[in-house]
C-alpha cells in the first residue's frame, strides 16, 4: 500500500511540474483593467493606479538623444534636467511616464522631493 501511495504522489507532482513548466510568463507591463461603462445617468467613477516610479536617465535620453545625462540641481520640482556639455534642458516628466510605462495617458505627479516623482494613469 506503501508503495502506490508513493507512486501516486510522485505521478501527481510530475503532472503538476508538466502544467507549471508549459503556462506562458506573465506579461512585463500586464494591462490595467478599463472600468466597466457607467449605467445611463450615473456618475462614472475614475480609479487611479500608481504605476510607478520615473527612470529620470532614461526619460533623459528618449526625449533628448545620445550623450544626455539626468542632472538633479535640488530638490524641488523642477529641479530634474538633461545635460551635454554646456547645453541643459528640461525633463517632460509625464512624458517620460507614458513612454516608460507604454500608457500614453499617464501622467507625472510631484511628492515632496526630486526623487519623489511617480507615474499614475485614471481609469
Amino acid at each position: 500500500m506503501m508503495f502506490n501511495l508513493t507512486n501516486t504522489a510522485f505521478l501527481l507532482l510530475s503532472a503538476a511540474m508538466a502544467i507549471s513548466a508549459s503556462a506562458s510568463p506573465a506579461p512585463i507591463n500586464p494591462p490595467v483593467p478599463r472600468a466597466p461603462p457607467a449605467a445611463e445617468g450615473a456618475p462614472h467613477l475614475q480609479a487611479r493606479y500608481v504605476l510607478g516610479g520615473i527612470d529620470v536617465g532614461r526619460a533623459c535620453g528618449a526625449q533628448n538623444g545620445v550623450g544626455w545625462a539626468a542632472v538633479r540641481l535640488g530638490d524641488g520640482v523642477g529641479d530634474w534636467r538633461c545635460r551635454r556639455g554646456e547645453e541643459w534642458r528640461s525633463i517632460n516628466m509625464s512624458a517620460a511616464c507614458a513612454v516608460q510605462y507604454g500608457w500614453p495617458e499617464a501622467y507625472a505627479k510631484w511628492g515632496n522631493s526630486a526623487y519623489d516623482w511617480t507615474c499614475h494613469l485614471d481609469v
